[in-house]
């Protein structure tokens, strides 16, 4: 590789790496600190469910038949 290569892939190559870096670690911060953006309607339903039961004292599963317990 001559001089020139060299310089073109550090000034365009290593931001573009950066910023992707920079990406991938604001999207796993996200992930960790807000989940809800990633879940689906049913899996934040079911979220709802379990926060209800803990704060309720009743032992909640995820079997479906456990369906009455917090109703909406």
């Amino acid at each position: 590789m001559d001089e020139q290569t060299i310089l073109l892939s550090c000034a365009f190559g290593i931001p573009l790496v950066v910023i992707a870096l920079i990406i991938g670690a604001v999207g796993f911060i996200l992930r960790r600190v807000r989940p809800d953006l990633y879940m689906t309607e049913e899996e934040k339903r079911e979220a709802e469910k379990r926060l209800w039961a803990e704060m309720n004292g009743v032992n909640y599963t995820d079997n479906k038949d456990n369906k009455d317990l917090h109703k909406e």
